[in-house]
């Protein structure tokens, strides 16, 4: 998620998160659905576990508001960890994935100890897991930026692989094109944008035949 917001912005950071949460979401109607209809067992010694799905679904819609807000801090912090780490990014990286996933592990194991009664060595050995995963992404993450984005900017020539990181930028690229003509002040368009889209306007009038005004 992180580097997706060092790559990208943090609108793009955004969309797994729907996904899961839609993810979720579809867990607890496919379980209501069942709850309503008589089904047909998988074999004679099987059957649907209720309480099983009940657990799983609080545990994901649990942990993807855990998740929701990781990626607020994370960002966060990795912002504020310019000031103390400077140009420094495996160092900002592993920080801000230890601090977040330090306290993104005990919060979910609270959510898994209300629920199934785990005890303080899923904890434990959970939070060792997740420092592993640090190191490990924190290093491919920075290997990624240092050999592979800085001289993707500085590259003079293009190639046919770098269509996807133009595609990448197609989104703010068109925000900026709609805000381009218009005072950032007032919003009021200037004279090309007036000239594009008062002919347009007039156009709609005349043919719905209403009045337009012009201010």
């Amino acid at each position: 998620m992180l580097l997706l917001y060092i790559r990208e912005d943090a609108v793009v950071v955004r969309q797994p998160i729907y996904g899961l949460l839609f993810g979720n979401v579809l867990l607890f109607a496919l379980a209501f659905v069942m709850r309503h209809h008589t089904l047909v067992p998988l074999s004679s010694d099987r059957a649907v576990d209720f309480g099983f799905l009940d657990e799983m679904g609080a545990l994901m819609v649990w942990g993807t508001a855990i998740l929701f807000f990781d990626c607020i801090i994370i960002i966060l912090l990795y912002e504020r960890s310019r000031v103390w780490l400077g140009s420094y990014r495996w160092a900002r990286l592993a920080l801000c994935g230890a601090l977040v996933l330090s306290s993104t592990r005990v919060a979910f194991w609270a959510g898994l100890h209300m629920l199934t009664g785990a005890g303080v060595q899923v904890l434990i050995g959970g939070w060792i897991a997740k420092m592993g995963a640090v190191a490990l992404y924190s290093s491919l993450a920075a290997l990624y930026l240092r050999y592979f984005e800085w001289p993707l900017a500085s590259r003079k020539t293009t190639r046919i692989s770098d269509v996807f990181d133009t595609l990448t930028y197609r989104e703010r690229y068109e925000d900026l094109l709609a805000r381009t003509g218009c005072d950032a002040l007032t919003g009021a368009l200037d004279r090309h944008s007036l000239e594009s889209y008062g002919r347009r306007a007039i156009e709609t009038a005349a043919a719905a035949g209403r009045p337009i005004s012009l201010l």
